[in-house]
């Protein structure tokens, strides 16, 4: 057996993809970006949901405005009818 060396070509075990485990630097700074990603999206959902509750209290003062003018306008004509 020994005149005759076989020799196995590790080529055919080999995956053609590389197949290294990236290290933990990469993993980290993964990590890092998607926890960045999701606080900035939900800072955003947060903002959005502010400003919609914003403009429901602005639209709500507007039409209690509104209502305000109407009332001292009916005052206003009430007592202007009165005075002779």
């Amino acid at each position: 057996m020994s005149e005759h060396d076989v020799n196995i070509s590790q080529r055919a075990i080999e995956s053609p993809i590389r197949t290294k485990w990236v290290g933990g630097r990469s993993w980290l700074l993964a990590i890092a970006v998607a926890g960045i990603w999701l606080n900035t999206s939900s800072i955003y959902s947060e903002l959005k949901e502010s400003n919609e509750l914003e403009r429901q209290k602005l639209e709500e003062m507007r039409k209690q405005f509104a209502l305000d003018s109407l009332k001292f306008e009916y005052i206003k004509s009430q007592n202007l009818q009165k005075v002779p």
